[in-house]
């Protein structure tokens, strides 16, 4: 038996969808990680771009690439599919405009045997392609390798499913597959409609069946931060209640991993919850000075928290965000909100003007 025989398997999981520019970049990371033992699945959720066609290049050179294809019905669906698709020994997702270091598969592969962890994350640097620059995120600012056990959960792990963005991705880890049963993929299915937050959703699902996490502070994943993606985007009123019910679900999945933890603070999980949805509002309100549109945003959000019932979030909290509409209110917010993004579109807009006209020269 050679030593990549007596390896775990590890199953990537890659999702794909109109990604032609990145898809290569991502796939030959993968492909040349120095942890050979791989099962490279990839499903094609509907591209109309030459996606397909690239990942049939690669197959037919690999026999580790399994790939799928079928018309398109969203990242979470996807996730799905690709979890009852894979027969590793552990699993790791990825996205497929991203890209990872050399070693990344052994790391986490040997941590998760060192420690038996179930979740093994490591830290990641988003890349912001576009503007040339890049931030270090994650964990990263641990110096050594951080074991989490079951009983910890509710003091050192759930409260950052609350308060930070760190657990709101499922790249960056290595999960056993173990924890996939049935009942883990009839929960995700059950919120399959949700298109911000669905990593969330996968990884409240894992965190709840697991007895140990470690983190270690390698910067091993490179996270590509698209700026026309839709969490960098504004969205439209039409389209305000479809993103308050994706922050609503997503936060009843936290909400699930809450109750099987004591010690979190659960004002604290509605304050949050009350946050996202004035978060969807500022989205919906990056126009200076449209009162109107901003009062429309109001309205729609207030009523989506009474429909849905959402009345353990302090009132006055609820109160200052969503009802107070006095006229100096809502101007001194405005001005708040939409500075700093006009600002810096008008920068951008001016630096792209300067190198035109340099090129033209």
């Amino acid at each position: 038996m050679t030593k990549q025989e007596r390896q775990p398997l590890v199953s990537i999981l890659i999702p794909v969808y109109n990604v032609e520019y990145y898809l290569e970049k991502c796939l030959d990371t993968v492909e040349n990680q120095t942890y050979q033992n791989l099962e490279i699945i990839l499903v094609d959720d509907g591209s109309t771009d030459h996606s397909l066609d690239i990942i049939k290049g690669y197959a037919e050179r690999d026999s580790r690439i399994k790939f799928f294809s079928r018309e398109n019905r969203g990242l979470l669906p996807t996730r799905l599919q690709e979890l009852q698709l894979c027969s590793g020994t552990y699993i790791a997702f990825m996205d497929s405009d991203d890209w990872l270091e050399i070693n990344y598969i052994e790391r986490l592969v040997m941590t998760a045997l060192k420690y038996d962890a179930d979740i093994v994350r490591c830290a990641d640097v988003i890349e912001f392609v576009a503007e040339r620059r890049r931030r270090e995120y994650g964990k990263a600012s641990y110096a050594e390798e951080i074991v989490i056990q079951r009983e910890q959960y509710g003091t050192k792990l759930v409260p950052d499913l609350i308060y930070t963005a760190y657990y709101n991705s499922i790249h960056s880890e290595l999960l056993k597959s173990d924890l996939i049963n049935e009942t883990l993929l009839d929960n995700i299915g059950t919120r399959s409609s949700v298109s911000v937050g669905e990593d969330l959703v996968i990884n409240c699902e894992f965190y709840k069946r697991s007895s140990k996490v470690v983190f270690i502070p390698d910067r091993l994943y490179h996270y590509r931060k698209n700026p026309t993606s839709l969490m960098a985007t504004r969205i439209s009123v039409d389209k305000l209640e479809k993103r308050l019910m994706d922050g609503y679900l997503t936060f009843q999945a936290i909400e699930d991993v809450i109750k099987m933890f004591p010690g979190v603070k659960k004002e604290a999980y509605y304050q949050r919850l009350a946050e996202e949805m004035d978060h969807c509002v500022n989205l919906c309100f990056q126009q200076l000075g449209n009162r109107k549109l901003k009062k429309q945003a109001i309205r729609l959000t207030q009523g989506f928290v009474e429909k849905h019932k959402i009345n353990k979030v302090d009132k006055k909290e609820l109160q200052y965000l969503y009802c107070k509409d006095a006229k100096g209110e809502l101007l001194r917010k405005t001005i708040k909100v939409t500075y700093p993004f006009l600002i810096k579109q008008t920068v951008k807009k001016v630096l792209i003007k300067i190198h035109a006209n340099v090129r033209k020269k």
